[in-house]
């Protein structure tokens, strides 16, 4: 018996020995397949989780913010503050803004549109540039609340990397968003330094070491020179009117230096000057009003004849307001930029080379240019005589040759 049983355990052992392995294998794909579920459902808790804070990026109503500060890395903060309906730049210089910069960041903030995570580990805000050290950083504000505070960074598959400021999440936002930022201070200045209708300038004088000449708005796009000036025989009213045109919507390249002042710009009174005095255009209100007052003296005046009234002068004396430009040194030797001031105003702003000659019409500026027939070449041959052809016959060739694309003989 006890033989019997000594067999038994040898046995019962020799096949533990002989499933030990798969067993052992099986158990191990029991435990990898559990820790795999484990895994797959603590993923799916985790993505419940960052698509929950991904909805928590709430919309930005640009038509309520008041303030606005962008900071690039390294750079001084620009802040643009509402004020009415206008915006003004307050940091690091208080300044009129570009309206088309402004109002492109701002679309740009109104309009976000998350796709997607990109990152929600620290770790990769470096890379992906949102971190406080290399991200473009936007504080959006509605009076003392701050609406939003992000880090724009890189821009990677159509989308560009945004994170909240105290959150590890990086969000894919639609489309290229930081160009709208990442600009200087200059760029969100204005640089418009007249903004005038040329046909509302009565009368442009320019005085520069060419002469003094100085011209008058005296019907719709023509213009004269001044009687007591001399007279420039074929005067062309179209480039009288550009020379007027470049000083009534004349804009900035860019601004002086702040360590730069009008007399090391160069302006003084024996500058280049251009003064040009012209009638404001009315708002629509006041058109407006300016309409219905007119109608009602018409109506008044129903008996009088157009012979008792008085001629209407072209422009109201008593609304002429004068505009002053003074153009000083170039920039630097070769730089292809000028320094230029409007009088009453404590920016001076720089200038393009071309512009800036606007400043110094000669009369061959301003002549009209005579057209001439283009040299024929030598040894081109002689037209062809079609005088004798019939009409229908050269009507049938033009065709054919229209139809041929002008190459090839006409069959």
């Amino acid at each position: 018996m006890r033989g019997d049983e000594g067999v038994e355990e040898e046995r019962i052992s020799m096949k533990w020995k002989q499933y030990r392995i798969p067993l052992g294998l099986g158990l191990l794909a029991v435990l990898v397949a559990t820790w795999f579920a484990l895994g797959q459902r603590q993923k799916s808790s985790s993505r419940a989780v960052i698509d929950e804070r991904r909805s928590e990026l709430p919309p930005i109503d640009v038509a309520k913010l008041t303030e606005v500060s962008i900071a690039r890395p390294g750079e001084t903060t620009i802040t643009v503050v509402k004020t009415g309906d206008y915006w003004l730049m307050t940091e690091p210089l208080a300044s009129e803004v570009d309206r088309g910069t402004v109002d492109n960041a701002l679309e740009r903030l109104g309009s976000l549109e998350i796709s997607g995570i990109a990152a929600t580990q620290p770790t990769s805000h470096d890379a992906l540039e949102v971190s406080a050290e290399r991200g473009i950083s936007v504080i959006a504000k509605t009076d003392a609340e701050t609406v939003a505070h992000l880090y724009i960074g890189s821009y990677k598959a159509g989308a560009t990397m945004l994170r909240r400021k105290g959150e590890d999440t990086v969000l894919a936002a639609k489309g290229s968003i930081a160009y709208a930022f990442d600009k200087d201070v200059s760029d969100f200045r204005n640089k418009q330094v007249t903004d005038i209708d040329t046909a509302q300038v009565v009368k442009a004088r320019f005085v520069s070491d060419t002469g003094v000449y100085t011209f008058h708005n005296v019907a719709e796009k023509t213009w004269e020179r001044d009687a007591k000036e001399k007279r420039i025989a074929k005067l062309s009213s179209l480039n009288v009117r550009l020379f007027v045109q470049n000083m009534a919507r004349m804009r900035a390249s860019g601004f002086a230096a702040a360590d730069i002042d009008r007399e090391a710009a160069g302006i003084s009174d024996a500058s280049p000057t251009v003064t040009l005095s012209y009638v404001p255009k009315l708002s629509d209100a006041a058109v407006e009003g300016e309409a219905s007052t007119e109608d009602e003296v018409a109506e008044d005046d129903d008996a009088a004849t157009a012979k008792d009234e008085p001629e209407k002068p072209r422009f109201d004396p008593d609304q002429i307001v004068e505009l002053v430009l003074r153009l000083g040194n170039e920039t630097a030797p070769d730089s292809g930029n000028f320094y230029v001031v409007r009088e009453g105003d404590p920016v001076i702003y720089t200038l393009a080379a071309y512009t800036a000659e606007r400043f110094r019409p000669t009369p061959d500026k301003l002549v009209e240019q005579e057209l001439t027939a283009p040299k024929v070449p030598e040894n081109a041959a002689a037209p062809v005589d079609t005088s004798d052809l019939d009409p229908a016959v050269i009507e049938q060739i033009r065709r054919q040759m229209a139809g041929s694309g002008g190459m090839g003989s006409p069959h």
